[in-house]
C-alpha cells in the first residue's frame, strides 16, 4: 500500500491535484528566471570554435533522449564565441525547446547553449528535482504534445505550476528515484537485450532456410556468391531481374499532390510506410497524374537516403514515385520477401558510413538470390512463417512487458514529484 502524507490540500493545478498540506504550489518563474540561450552569429563561423577553448558549445544535435546529464560535445567555443553566449556552469539545468521539445538536462561541464534551449537562472530548487518534474511530462499538459509538438519558449515555461516541497524533501525525492529508476532502466535493458537476441535468432533461422534449405543433410557446393556461401548442390543462384518483375518509380509532378483522396494513392518512399517494417503500405498522398504503377501485394524496396533496402507491401493498387521499387516474384512471393530480408542486411553492411546511400537500378537488377525448386520454396515459406510467427509473438511480449515498465516508471515519477507517494525517511510535515 503506498503510503501518504497525513494531510493534503488542493494545489489548484489539474495535472498536480492534491498535494501535501506544507508543501507550495507556484509557477516556475517563481523560482527562477527563466532564459534562452544565445548562439553565437554568424552561427557557423570558425573563429568562434577552437578545441583549445574553455566552454563546451552546445546543440540540439548534442543530445539524445535518454541524455540526463550532458558530459561532452563535439566542439567548444573560444573565448571570443564564449563571451557572446550564454554560459552555465557544471549542475545547471537547461530545457530544449526545438528538435525534442521538452528534453531537460543537467550540464557536468562549462558550456555556452544554442538559443533552441532555456536555463534557469538563480535557480531556488533542486536542479534534480526540476529534472524529475519535467521528465514526467505531466507538466506540459495543455501546451501540445510532449517531444516535438509542444509550443514551449520561457513565457509558457515560466508560467508553469509546479509542486515545492521543502529542499530536504526535494533532495530525498531525487535520491528515491534515482534508485527506482535506475532499478527500472535496468530491467528495461534486460528485456531489450532480450528482444535483440531474438531478433538475432530470427535473422539467423530465415538466412539459414533462404540460403542453405531445411535438409541438414544435402549435398553442398559453392554458390559464388561471398556472402551466401554453400548452398544445396541442386539449387541455382539467380539474378533478381531474372525471377521477378521489378518496376522503377517515376515521380509525379509535386503540383499533382493532394491529401484529399482524389486520384491515385503514391507512395514516394518510407513516409507512406507503415510504422512496423515490412507493414502495409498507407494512404496519405494521392496524384492526379500517376506515372508509374504497382499491383496490391508488391514488394516495395527502398532506393535512397538512410532508409535503402527498408521494405513494406502495397496494400492496394497504387503509383510509385521515384524512391522506390515494386518486386513480385515470378515464383513464391513469400520466399522472395525473406530472401530479400538477408539482401538488405548485406546492402546496408555494404553502404553503412556512406553520406547519402542509394542503390541504383543496375544494383537491384542484379542481386543474387537462391533459387529452390517451387515446391521446396513453399516448404520453407511454411516452416519460416511458423517459427518466426513464434519468435514474433516473443518480441511483442517481451516488447510488451517494457511498455509497461515505462508506464510503471513514468507513474512513479509523477505520485512522487506531487507529493502522492511519501517516500521513506520523509515526515508528513518535514519543513
Amino acid at each position: 500500500m503506498t503510503r501518504r502524507y497525513s494531510a493534503y490540500k488542493d494545489s489548484g493545478v489539474e495535472w498536480i491535484g492534491e498535494i501535501p498540506e506544507h508543501w507550495e504550489c507556484l509557477a516556475i518563474r517563481r523560482s527562477s528566471k527563466v532564459k534562452r540561450g544565445a548562439s553565437p552569429r554568424p552561427i557557423d563561423d570558425p573563429k568562434y570554435f577552437d578545441d583549445a577553448g574553455v566552454y563546451s558549445w552546445v546543440r540540439i544535435s548534442d543530445l539524445t533522449a535518454s541524455d540526463r546529464y550532458l558530459v561532452e560535445t563535439e566542439s567548444k567555443l573560444s573565448k571570443l564565441g564564449a563571451s557572446l553566449s550564454v554560459k552555465l556552469n557544471e549542475g545547471e539545468l537547461f530545457l530544449s525547446i526545438a528538435g525534442s521539445v521538452g528534453k531537460p538536462i543537467i550540464t557536468r561541464i562549462k558550456c555556452c547553449i544554442h538559443d533552441g534551449f532555456v536555463y534557469f537562472e538563480n535557480l531556488n530548487l533542486d536542479a534534480e528535482f526540476l529534472y524529475y518534474i519535467f521528465i514526467s511530462g505531466t507538466c506540459f499538459n495543455g501546451l501540445g504534445k510532449f517531444g516535438t509538438q509542444l509550443n514551449l519558449n520561457t513565457d509558457t515555461i515560466g508560467s508553469i505550476k509546479i509542486p515545492k516541497p521543502t529542499l530536504n524533501e526535494q533532495s530525498q525525492i531525487v535520491e528515491f528515484l534515482d534508485a527506482k529508476t535506475s532499478l527500472i532502466d535496468r530491467l528495461i535493458d534486460v528485456r531489450q537485450r532480450r528482444i535483440e537476441l531474438l531478433k538475432e535468432k530470427r535473422a539467423a533461422l530465415i538466412n539459414n532456410a533462404v540460403t542453405k534449405g531445411l535438409d541438414p543433410n544435402v549435398k553442398m557446393k559453392d554458390s559464388g556468391i561471398e556472402w551466401i556461401g554453400e548452398i544445396p548442390e541442386h539449387w541455382e543462384v539467380k539474378k533478381l531481374k531474372y525471377i521477378a518483375s521489378i518496376t522503377y518509380g517515376i515521380s509525379p509532378s509535386e503540383t499533382t499532390y493532394n491529401d484529399e483522396g482524389v486520384g491515385t494513392v503514391l507512395v514516394n518512399g518510407p513516409v507512406e510506410y507503415s510504422e512496423s517494417d515490412f507493414g502495409y503500405t498507407r494512404s496519405l498522398k494521392w496524384t492526379t497524374e500517376p506515372v508509374k504503377f504497382a499491383a496490391k501485394g508488391s514488394l516495395l524496396f527502398c532506393l535512397r537516403g538512410s532508409t535503402t533496402g527498408r521494405m513494406n507491401i502495397t496494400h492496394m493498387d497504387l503509383a510509385i514515385g521515384r524512391g522506390v521499387c515494386a518486386i513480385i516474384s515470378k515464383h513464391n512471393q513469400r520466399f522472395l520477401m525473406y530472401s530479400m530480408i538477408m539482401v538488405r542486411m548485406w546492402i546496408q553492411n555494404q553502404i553503412s558510413g556512406s553520406t547519402f546511400p542509394s542503390v541504383t537500378k543496375d544494383d537491384v537488377d542484379n542481386i543474387s538470390i537462391c533459387t529452390p525448386p517451387s515446391e521446396e520454396q513453399n516448404e520453407i515459406v511454411s516452416f519460416l512463417d511458423q517459427e518466426t510467427k513464434k519468435i514474433d509473438d516473443l518480441v511483442a511480449l517481451e516488447q510488451k512487458k517494457i511498455d509497461l515498465l515505462k508506464e510503471y516508471r513514468q507513474a512513479l515519477i509523477s505520485e512522487t514529484v506531487t507529493g502522492k507517494k511519501r517516500i521513506n525517511g520523509v515526515s508528513s510535515n518535514d519543513e
